[in-house]
């Protein structure tokens, strides 16, 4: 993953934490309600991989949230 990349998904994952951490939801529960692993969830929050938009629809749903809430506002070119 390129360093822009990179970045762009450690604040996708950043905000996720913020809204599962704001709701008092642990990582086990985001995951069973994603549908998704433990370790995924995980590696999404601290940015360590290109998460699908697939994936994010998911944990959005779980959160309440549009998936579109998750990922940081576009910067100007």
């Amino acid at each position: 993953m390129n360093k822009a990349l990179s970045k762009y998904f450690t604040k996708v994952g950043a905000n996720i934490r913020k809204r599962r951490m704001s709701k008092s939801l642990t990582l086990k529960w985001l995951a069973d309600k994603s549908g998704l692993s433990i370790e995924t969830v995980a590696d999404m929050e601290d940015g360590l991989m290109a998460a699908s938009n697939k994936c994010v629809s998911k944990v959005a749903h779980a959160l309440g949230c549009h998936a579109n809430d998750l990922y940081p506002p576009r910067e100007d070119q």
